[in-house]
């Protein structure tokens, strides 16, 4: 190329005109751009939710619209038509048996009866991303649990604290006090949901001496007093239902439990025993100026 050639000789002599070379350009920094740009996942199935009761159920959807929840039945009769009805998209379905519904993802089943009950767990499960187990925060709540975590190898759980999964008042189906999911919030039912955890039955983090430092668990041949307290309330905060030291000890190595979570809840349960000593303190005067009062009547001549 000559020394003193301008800039349009240039151009003529690559043998590409100007307007084509600069749409060139526009569709390569276009093509750049957009390469650039994060492309959007494919959507995940949603997880399975696994509840004993209808009244589960409802609390669940009221916090997930649309969830997939699958109602073991312990609390309701299988094949119920007139509660399959009552759940959102379901009227005028008939139930012969139990069934796996896409419209509510609802399956209504009878109580745990191996082997039907893992079967039908796992083909409604494989429909969905994983299981989340979220049963009450009481004792039978617990012991299925541990039967459905048995049945079913790698599923999550979600725990409940059963403070905020009490009834505050009584109704024509349970009394006052009452602890279900069913109580929960949807705020706190999304909570729960937003942090399961997988169990590990083999785990030993947790010694019987860790929860007797922690005041968990009383020496041997001693019971009662401010130990069985303070267990019941981390019991409660941790959503284990009431244990015993060997329950409690089991049910934090099984759940992956942190040293962290474990002491949250123990300085919790500290306070509110602080609150019920303070509490009977104030209400001891009261007792006592009471019981020296004089009630007997005056004798009469």
């Amino acid at each position: 190329m000559a020394a003193g050639a301008t800039a349009p000789a240039r151009r003529q002599q690559v043998g590409q005109p100007p307007a084509q070379q600069q749409q060139q350009r526009r569709a390569q920094s276009a093509q750049s751009a957009h390469q650039q740009q994060p492309q959007p996942q494919p959507r995940q199935p949603p997880y399975l939710v696994v509840v004993e009761g209808v009244n589960d159920m409802r609390a669940v959807r009221r916090a997930v619209p649309g969830a997939p929840v699958y109602v073991l039945g312990t609390a309701t009769v299988a094949g119920s038509q007139h509660v399959v009805q009552a759940s959102p998209g379901a009227a005028g379905l008939q139930v012969p048996k139990p069934s796996f519904y896409p419209s509510t993802l609802l399956l209504l089943v009878p109580p745990i009866t191996p082997p039907r009950k893992p079967q039908e767990l796992k083909a409604a499960a494989a429909r969905c991303r994983g299981v989340i187990v979220l049963t009450d925060p009481d004792v039978a709540g617990r012991q299925a649990r541990r039967q459905l975590d048995d049945a079913l190898p790698g599923c999550l759980h979600a725990f409940l604290p059963s403070p905020l999964a009490t009834a505050g008042a009584a109704t024509k189906h349970h009394e006052a006090g009452n602890v279900g999911v069913e109580h929960a919030a949807p705020e706190v039912v999304r909570a729960a949901l937003a942090a399961p955890r997988r169990s590990d039955p083999q785990r030993l983090a947790f010694s019987r001496e860790q929860l007797l430092a922690w005041g968990l668990v009383a020496e041997l041949g001693e019971r009662g007093g401010s130990v069985t307290a303070r267990r019941r309330l981390v019991c409660a905060h941790l959503g284990l239902g009431e244990c015993d030291g060997k329950q409690l000890g089991r049910q934090l190595n099984r759940y992956c439990f942190s040293r962290e979570e474990v002491e949250a809840a123990l300085a919790w349960a500290e306070r509110q025993l602080q609150r019920e000593q303070q509490a009977g303190q104030q209400q001891q005067p009261a007792r006592n100026a009471h019981s020296n009062l004089d009630t007997r009547q005056p004798k009469t001549d």
